[in-house]
């Protein structure tokens, strides 16, 4: 499934299997184009000047496990079924998506994102807009010049990052995790019984840590954190 929307809305809905319902509202709704190339749905404005298109609001109904890829100007886009892969390039707006089986890749300047479990490997930038995501069981790097970042749970290489915002992992069960913030705090959440390998640098903030030097005996996790003006707090991760 493919998306060119320059503005307005898109819901992605569960539909029935092997079929896609595709609902188009606005003023020029009848020219909005839904067509089907061998086994991809592309849905976008006709021609290639986007700026003559009003706003579209779309409701699409689709199976679970379909890839998706989305590029808007200016749009909400929230996707309620699971999808199969995701990449989603917006200039502005909120982006909400529920769980993803394989890679996820989101790019937004101006807008929040906020993801549920990503089975696969995930990318995501913004310029401007908190990050979200409820679970990470791959390798991924999350990086927003102006928002908080927060992740429930990870098991991969992570590297978080935030010019201007908090980060916090809630609950961090992998071997390499790299956290760094110029302004703002960050919070880290480990289970116990691990043996940590920590390097932890902030010019003007406090540290603090739930766990005492002697504690250990599992898997060794690299943990860096680097902060210029915030505090870094390792705290005990809730058990499962």
């Amino acid at each position: 499934m493919e998306l060119n929307l320059p503005s307005g809305e898109a819901v992605f809905l569960p539909g029935g299997p092997g079929t896609v319902e595709v609902t188009v509202e606005g003023r020029q709704a009848d020219e909005f184009v839904v067509e089907k190339l061998g086994g991809r749905i592309l849905l976008r404005t006709p021609g290639s000047a986007r700026s003559r298109w009003d706003s579209f609001d779309l409701t699409v109904r689709m199976p679970a496990g379909c890839e998706l890829e989305v590029r808007a100007a200016s749009a909400d886009v929230r996707a309620e079924v699971e999808l199969g892969s995701l990449r989603m390039e917006v200039a502005s707006g909120d982006i909400v998506v529920g769980d993803v089986a394989e890679d996820a890749a989101v790019r937004s300047a101006s807008g929040g994102v906020d993801l549920g479990g990503v089975s696969g490997d995930l990318t995501v930038n913004t310029a401007s807009g908190d990050v979200r995501v409820r679970e990470i069981r791959g390798r991924a790097t999350l990086d927003s010049a102006s928002g908080d970042v927060r992740v429930g749970e990870a098991s991969g290489v992570l590297a978080v990052s935030s010019q201007s915002g908090d980060l916090e992992v809630g609950r961090y069960g992998g071997d390499d995790l790299e956290c760094g913030s110029t302004s703002g705090d960050v919070r880290i959440g480990l289970p116990p019984g691990r043996d940590l390998a920590v390097d932890i640098d902030t010019i003007s903030g406090e540290i603090h840590s739930d766990f005492p030097p002697e504690e250990g005996g599992g898997a060794t996790a690299r943990l860096r954190v680097k902060t210029v003006s915030g505090d870094v707090t390792l705290f005990r991760a809730i058990e499962r």
